[in-house]
């Protein structure tokens, strides 16, 4: 019985730690038949104008765009290469993308 106590009074410090649903990380759509039902339903700028304007931005050095949600607005999360091997992210509003 005390060690289903203390395995209970474990469980609800870890899920206490958790935090706040908005202090998690974006969840990002990988597949984009799913991200492209989003786009056409909340009226995004789609993903190839926004790998478009990732490719003018960062030229060869572009890897990948995805589209997430966060802190209950939609980004892009782009992925580019800095230098010969440091792999960089920046994100930017799926309404109003600006870099």
């Amino acid at each position: 019985m005390m060690k289903k106590m203390a395995l209970a009074a474990g469980l609800l410090a870890i899920i206490a730690s958790i935090g706040p649903a908005s202090a998690r990380e974006p969840v990002c759509y990988i597949d984009w038949t799913v991200a492209n039902e989003m786009i056409t339903s909340e009226g995004l700028v789609t993903g190839k104008a926004i790998t478009q304007l990732a490719q003018k931005r960062f030229g060869k050095g572009f890897i990948k765009t995805y589209l997430c949600y966060a802190d209950g607005r939609y980004i892009y999360r782009v992925f580019y290469l800095e230098g010969a091997s440091t792999v960089r992210q920046v994100e930017v509003d799926a309404l109003k993308p600006s870099f």
